[in-house]
């Protein structure tokens, strides 16, 4: 039988933990909870990129605009 380093359970198998990170191993549970939480990472990063983005071009927009002298409807 295994600990896992993070919750202490007694496990028969055990994962790495990520990676960049010091050296841990996990259980299923622990592993699950990873996996979980970097999908929601993920998804929060690619909407907060989608945002960045649009705000990007329309300011972008306002300043060529204003650089041509007209203004945007």
């Amino acid at each position: 039988m295994m600990i896992c380093d993070l919750c202490r359970r007694v496990t028969d198998r055990l994962h790495s933990g990520p990676k960049g990170a010091e050296k841990t191993e996990v259980c299923d549970a622990c592993d699950n909870d990873l996996k979980a939480r970097l999908t929601v990472a993920q998804r929060e990063e690619a909407a907060m990129r989608e945002a960045r983005w649009v705000a990007m071009i329309e300011h972008w927009k306002t300043e060529r605009a204003a650089l041509a002298g007209t203004t945007l409807n």
